[in-house]
């Protein structure tokens, strides 16, 4: 088993060389991207929920580096819980609220406690819509027959 192990290590460094080396030679030959900023920017504003649910899963296998892109989710997530509003509970919004648990499962696991507890309450919050002030309904009138039929069942039988 410790030879297995000794092989993966092996195998990675090789990797990671030969990474550099091809990395050093494109550079070498194209100077200015060497200083060029390969940052991936997510625009999560206009991602749709199932896109947000793919990235989300993504970043949460990943290494933790991406746990402040995670966190600019969990930002872009209480916005838009705030901008449905009471409206959570329509069946419109099912993906939605699926994905806002996932999301903070996600933030749980991963010991984000302030943007899980936000995310938390302000679901809650949503959830949870005051009852409007109805007047109840009157009691519906039972019709009595009048006392003469009344009367005339009872020999029937």
């Amino acid at each position: 088993m410790n030879d297995l192990v000794q092989i993966k290590v092996c195998i990675e460094e090789a990797r990671r060389q030969m990474n550099e080396n091809l990395l050093n030679e494109f550079f070498s030959k194209n100077k200015d991207m060497r200083d060029f900023d390969f940052t991936l920017k997510l625009d999560l504003k206009r991602c749709s929920i199932k896109e947000l649910d793919d990235i989300l899963t993504i970043l949460y296998k990943s290494s933790s580096i991406c746990h402040e892109d995670i966190i600019e989710m969990a930002d872009e997530t209480i916005y838009r819980i705030d901008l449905i509003g009471y409206d959570i509970l329509s069946p419109v919004y099912n993906h939605f609220n699926v994905f806002v648990h996932k999301m903070y499962n996600a933030l749980t696991k991963l010991n984000i406690v302030d943007k899980s507890n936000i995310i938390k309450d302000k679901y809650n919050e949503y959830i949870k819509r005051p009852i409007p002030d109805l007047p109840s309904p009157d009691t519906p009138k039972s019709e009595t027959p009048p006392r003469i039929m009344q009367c005339v069942k009872k020999r029937f039988r």
